[in-house]
């Protein structure tokens, strides 16, 4: 490392004999440089890298799931994906599969009278959420909320993504219990839930 930054060092390649290569990147899309290089894998016009429905790349034997492939996303459609993908592999080397993938046309809708979303990355949504429930947002366009994470609208309440802006799945976890404590004071005037961190809270930068 140089000044904190993994840095390449010229003379340490080496070559791995592989029938298979799976790639699990993310966040900021793959990687357009020696490694997608080296594999002569396809992009698609966004930049992620081409496969077919079995999540197989132009190039036979390499695998694509998750962001890589799909391009910036939630992490539930990341485990979802690897699922099929497995299944996918297992078909391309043994012919068949008995792991469990996506049926095309078994979609169906279940009725719900609350729906709780887990939005994030890209910020809430404008024109929807944001509109309908009138909160307000800060300059980065994430919803605004006070040291509860209550918004400025009445039994509204913000974790996660939505008021931190893009972040690591382990940051909306402690949010969401630190706002369940501001949501349990809010309805019964006190509360004894923990409070993992405040909305303020950050990274350490070094």
């Amino acid at each position: 490392m140089v000044e904190g930054r993994f840095t390449p060092v010229e003379g340490s390649e080496r070559e791995i004999p592989a029938q298979l290569v799976l790639l699990a990147m993310g966040f900021t899309g793959p990687e357009k440089g020696p490694l997608l290089e080296q594999l002569g894998v396809d992009l698609d016009p966004r930049g992620n890298v081409a496969r077919d429905g079995s999540y197989m790349s132009s190039v036979p034997g390499v695998f694509v799931a998750g962001d890589a492939g799909r391009g910036q996303s939630l992490i539930v459609w990341a485990i979802a994906e690897g699922r099929s993908c497995a299944a996918g592999v297992d078909t391309w080397l043994s012919g068949s599969t008995t792991l469990p993938s996506a049926i095309p046309g078994t979609e169906k809708t279940i009725p719900a009278e609350l729906v709780l979303l887990a939005m994030g990355f890209v910020g809430p949504e404008r024109d929807t959420v944001v509109a309908q429930l009138g909160v307000t947002l800060d300059e980065r366009g994430n919803i605004v909320r006070d040291l509860n994470y209550a918004t400025d609208v009445e039994g509204v309440f913000v974790a996660g993504d939505a008021g931190r802006g893009q972040s690591l799945i382990v940051w909306a976890i402690a949010e969401g219990r630190a706002c369940a404590a501001g949501v349990d004071e809010y309805l019964s005037g006190s509360t004894k839930l923990p409070r993992p961190i405040p909305p303020t809270a950050r990274q350490m930068m070094v």
